[in-house]
């Protein structure tokens, strides 16, 4: 606690964010919150009338524990009366206003949508909730903010993962408020009105469209669009999957989202501009008041999205503590900054961006100062270069072991990717800006239009280059959560040592280090005998699973082989978790009937009607393509488990499975279970 003592404000969020834990991991009752407020309310009375700090400490530290926790519960109470949508099947139709940008994906517009109203029983009756929505690409023309739609139907309720450590998609949408979404055709709905209720954001988009529209007549460079539009207005509809992948390898990929940096970044520039500026008399107050002015303009330009709304607020509050002559103490402006935006809205705390962004800013300010003196050049462009590298250093440190938990990789060359793209990223942001200021003043528009290309091109150049340097990046890492914490400790313990030079901390990191090791060394071990198959869930299709040792082989049609989403999202965080270093890809044959053996499992997978009885005993089935209708005329011998996978028909389903009750047959659909492990 020593080392927390000069950040109240830092301790008191610690607190406020267990109490939000507390609830949302459901560790006590309300028989024991009263216990603990009772303590809290004696620790206060008892601190005041003895004036004994470490009382009040205790009576403080318990009140904004019980107030996270309590805020985290009203805000989930609030998120069910608002929703109500437990009984989706019943409604008929529903009302809905579109309320984002919609973003273009692949094969659709996807948006956010708020409803209005839903048909029940042929009445309608007011409702609240947001859902996603999906419309086709190209059926009709971009739905916009505003737009007011009657659809057929019903959404649904976004699926749970079916994959063995997939993504849990539905939880982190229900975070968000969402529980239902709706893939639409072009019949099942129709506009009926526009209504731009919030001017604000409606003129943050007509702002962002301006941008937009101004990049695409300049730069006919898709993969240069793609990061302009990405890194300025936080539109990715043009970034291809190769773009994000380099950008990801060289540890560049949070460049590419609207956030924290950039806002950063923006405040630095506003900062360098107004620096004449607080030489006038009040021109300290003036300059800062004008920042974080210009800083929310900017958030608007981009659309005000909640991430950049996030970290407006949070370095409007830094530079207002500048304002105060409080920029000794940024750490507590940052930890009060994170406690207004948890208090706002509870739910933020579980998103990855706003970890990061804290953990970074965190990071900086902190450690940055230490870095900074550990080299001393005499030259103004070796200074500047190391000032940028501790910088990076800083931010890589207090994030990398939750990227690890979240993204199971490491970019090896964040050293020297970072302070380039932080050099690069100041030149796209202060060019794309300012290219947009005179977008039309012609000449000017020539010049600058110019050198935002050129800083683009030179900013992808160096980021594919570094993504095809050997060993980019460290891939299939995969830790728990307590491994996770328990770097974070190590992190800090050495932290400390290499600042207050006390041999304590070393002491302190010494057995987390050995339990770490160990651990991995375990992990290794049981991972080099480990085997399992597993037959995925893929969304009209199926894929089958082959693990021996560390070493993974995956048999399915050449599509979904070739389909690099089909990896990302069905199949990568079950090779990590089980360590896998190697991925053999084996193309299904296109014979009727295919026989895969293995050392523990004899599966026949069934592509095609097979043209008489199965007479051979096998262990598992594989049905696809609608290739058995009639189970008791394709089975001599009995299979211990019937799988259907699907590419299957809902009727062919639900008639195989009245057959497989009928006649004692073990079956599953993946569509219920999700993929199925043995």
């Amino acid at each position: 606690m020593n080392t927390l003592r000069s950040y109240p404000v830092l301790r008191l969020l610690l607190f406020f964010i267990s109490g939000m834990l507390a609830y949302s991991l459901g560790f006590f009752q309300t028989k024991i919150a009263i216990a603990i407020l009772t303590i809290a309310l004696i620790s206060l009375g008892l601190g005041f009338q003895i004036k004994n700090r470490n009382l009040l400490s205790v009576g403080i530290y318990l009140l904004f524990f019980l107030i996270g926790f309590y805020i985290s519960e009203a805000h989930r109470v609030i998120d069910e009366k608002v929703i109500g949508l437990s009984d989706l099947e019943n409604m008929e139709s529903y009302e809905v206003q579109i309320e984002r940008m919609p973003e273009q994906k692949p094969k659709s517009y996807k948006t956010y949508a708020e409803i209005v109203q839903v048909k029940r029983n042929g009445a309608w009756e007011k409702m609240g909730g947001h859902i996603l929505i999906y419309f086709n690409l190209g059926e009709q023309k971009k739905p916009e903010y505003g737009d007011i739609f009657v659809i057929n139907g019903h959404p649904r309720e976004i699926e749970k993962p079916k994959n063995p450590f997939e993504f849990d998609y539905a939880d982190y949408q229900k975070k968000r408020g969402i529980i239902a979404h709706h893939f639409l055709r072009d019949e099942d709905y129709q506009l009926i009105g526009h209504n731009k209720r919030n001017l604000l954001i409606n003129q943050a988009i007509i702002l962002n469209q301006f941008a937009s529209n101004t990049y695409q007549k300049i730069i006919s460079d898709k993969k240069q669009l793609g990061v302009a539009n990405a890194m300025i207005i936080g539109l990715k509809d043009e970034l291809d999957n190769d773009v994000k992948d380099a950008y990801s390898g060289a540890g560049a990929i949070h460049i590419l989202a609207v956030s924290g940096l950039h806002v950063g970044i923006i405040l630095l520039i506003l900062q360098f501009l107004f620096k004449p500026i607080q030489k006038l008399p009040g021109g300290k107050w003036l300059s800062s008041l004008l920042i974080i002015l210009l800083l929310w303009a900017y958030a608007l330009f981009t659309g005000l999205s909640p991430s950049v709304s996030r970290a407006t607020l949070m370095f409007s509050l830094i530079e207002f503590g500048l304002m105060l002559r409080r920029d000794k103490n940024n750490i507590n402006v940052v930890a009060f900054s994170a406690m207004v935006l948890l208090i706002i809205n509870p739910d933020w705390i579980f998103e990855v961006g706003f970890q990061l962004s804290y953990l970074a800013v965190l990071g900086i300010i902190y450690l940055y100062p230490y870095l900074n003196e550990l080299f001393v050049f005499n030259y103004r462009i070796f200074r500047w270069l190391w000032q940028i590298t501790a910088v990076s250093i800083s931010a890589q440190l207090f994030t990398f072991p939750l990227s690890i938990y979240y993204f199971h990789q490491f970019p090896n060359y964040f050293w020297l990717t970072n302070p380039i793209v932080s050099l690069l990223s100041v030149a796209i942001l202060g060019l794309g800006i300012a290219t947009l200021a005179v977008s039309w003043i012609a000449p000017l528009l020539k010049i600058i239009g110019f050198l935002f290309k050129v800083s683009l091109a030179i900013t992808n150049w160096v980021i594919f280059g570094i993504n095809s340097l050997p060993n980019s990046r460290m891939q299939g890492l995969s830790i728990e959560i307590t491994e996770m914490l328990a770097l974070y400790f190590l992190i800090w313990f050495v932290i400390q040592f290499f600042i207050k030079k006390e041999t304590r901390f070393l002491i302190a990191a010494t057995p987390i280090i050995l339990i770490l090791f160990t651990w991995k060394m375990y992990q290794n071990l049981r991972q080099s005998k480990q085997e399992e198959i597993t037959i995925h869930f893929i969304p009209r299709s199926s894929g089958i699973s082959f693990i021996n040792g560390k070493q993974a082989t995956f048999l399915a049609d050449s599509a979904e082989i070739a389909d690099p989403r089909i990896f990302n999202f069905h199949l990568k965080n079950y090779y990590d978790h089980y360590g896998i270093d190697k991925v053999n890809y084996l193309e299904k044959t296109s014979e009727r009937l295919e026989i895969i053996e293995s050392r523990k499992e004899k599966i026949l997978w069934i592509n095609a009607w097979p043209k008489g009885k199965i007479v051979d005993h096998f262990e598992k089935v594989l049905i696809s393509q609608n290739a058995v209708r009639d189970i008791k005329k394709t089975f001599t011998d009995k299979p211990d488990l019937l799988i259907l996978d699907d590419s299957n028909s809902r009727k062919t389903v639900e008639s195989l499975k009245m057959q497989a009750d009928s006649l004692g047959y073990k079956l599953v659909s993946l569509y219920d279970t999700g993929g199925i492990s043995f």
